[in-house]
């Protein structure tokens, strides 16, 4: 074997040793595995990370935006007035366990009267009411209510009690001072529910408008309880309020979700 000849195998030597250390380093960095977090969608996924082999849900990775239904003052004295809201979960198998919301009350010509933050939950699927009461303007004074939806964390259905609450009996009870909703909640479920929020409606005859609203809290329902709730309106609303007797009543009862 002559000089060149020797020279060529043994650059070739090189080259192939050299050629097999990038293929090494081309597998350990560059030619990674699919996984579950990649920000890629490959195996079966079903979306980007999620479905399929991956057991993070799609539905919950990328919920859809909860909606607002619509927003609004209601009166209870000349110079004080409640907000009632209401939001919707598109979501059909993940609830949101908790929303962080701004409310805003503006006159006509878009000046500011009184804003709040606050926040709450909703179930998968559902509805639900927002009650905030205690605003200093008179209801007269308000031209527009938005409620703003700034944040909302998401959870699987099984935290929620959404199938395990039922009401019944509910009435509106007018006396000459004072005026209430009554009404029975059940605990179907086997855990025992430490709050349970109830929230009343009164609407007008239609049930087109609403009149009034008002909220109360319930402490501690055992699993199979049923559990008298009474749910107050201030006695200054019956001045503002021109019941006529054929008033429909609607009672939302909501526990907080689970704990992880």
């Amino acid at each position: 074997m002559n000089r060149t000849t020797k020279q060529l195998v043994i650059s070739s030597v090189y080259l192939t040793m050299f050629g097999m250390l990038l293929f090494g380093v081309y597998l350990k960095w560059f030619n990674i595995a699919p996984t579950c977090f990649d920000s890629k969608k490959n195996q079966d996924e079903v979306q980007i990370d999620c479905g399929g082999v991956c057991t993070m849900s799609c539905a919950l990775k990328y919920p859809q935006f909860l909606q607002v239904i619509f927003a609004k003052s209601l009166p209870v004295s000349s110079s004080r007035s409640d907000v009632l809201a209401q939001i919707k979960n598109p979501n059909l198998t993940v609830g949101a366990s908790e929303i962080i919301y701004h409310i805003a009350l503006e006159n006509a010509t878009g000046e500011m009267l009184e804003e709040r933050d606050g926040s709450t939950f909703i179930y998968p699927g559902k509805l639900k009411y927002i009650y905030e009461s205690g605003f200093n303007v008179g209801a007269t004074d308000v031209e527009n209510v938005t409620l703003t939806i700034t944040d909302a964390k998401f959870a699987v259905e099984d935290r929620f009690y959404s199938k395990n609450i039922i009401t019944s009996n509910v009435s509106l009870e007018k006396q000459k001072d004072s005026l209430r909703i009554t009404g029975t909640a059940r605990n179907n479920g086997d855990l025992v529910i430490d709050d349970l929020y109830a929230t009343g409606i009164i609407y007008d005859a239609s049930k087109k408008n609403v009149l009034a609203a008002s909220a109360t809290l319930v402490k501690t329902v055992l699993s199979r309880e049923n559990r008298f709730f009474e749910i107050n309106f201030p006695s200054s609303l019956l001045q503002f309020l021109p019941l006529t007797g054929k008033e429909q009543v609607e009672v939302e009862l909501a526990a907080p979700p689970l704990q992880e």
